[in-house]
């Protein structure tokens, strides 16, 4: 129920447009798009980049001098909004687009918890680039 008052304000109200053309990326869903609609519009943003820090799935380094360490997500944004990119993403590899992506990561020999990590992080780019456009997802 609470889900359907969510969506129903999306539809309504002020950003009903954006939220209409987040639903036209694949692998989001209405839950996804009412989400992402909010978040997306909350701060003021300069750049994909700055958007991709508040959802916290930007790599943070582990260097030191000459030694290079392994990345991990900084995890410094929402871990909702985190979560809900990762479940998107793995409903992203359901699809007819998202299998090949999918397929191609596990191919690099990444892991499928870092491979749904990279296309969330896709899936948030996409969404920065729907948002700043003001065009609907076109693959």
């Amino acid at each position: 129920m609470l889900d359907q008052q969510i969506q129903q304000l999306c539809r309504s109200g002020e950003q009903r447009d954006l939220y209409r053309r987040i639903m036209t990326i694949p692998g989001i869903g209405p839950t996804v798009a009412a989400f992402v609609t909010h978040h997306i519009t909350r701060w003021p943003l300069t750049s994909s980049d700055a958007w991709i820090a508040c959802t916290g799935l930007d790599p943070r380094p582990n260097e030191s001098g000459a030694r290079i360490g392994k990345r991990r997500l900084s995890k410094r944004g929402n871990a909702s909004l985190r979560q809900i990119l990762y479940m998107a993403a793995m409903g992203l590899t359901r699809s007819k687009g998202g299998k090949p992506l999918y397929t191609a990561i596990r191919e690099r020999g990444h892991s499928s918890t870092a491979s749904f990590n990279i296309l969330a992080r896709k899936l948030a780019k996409i969404a920065w680039g729907v948002f700043k456009s003001g065009r609907d997802f076109d693959p």
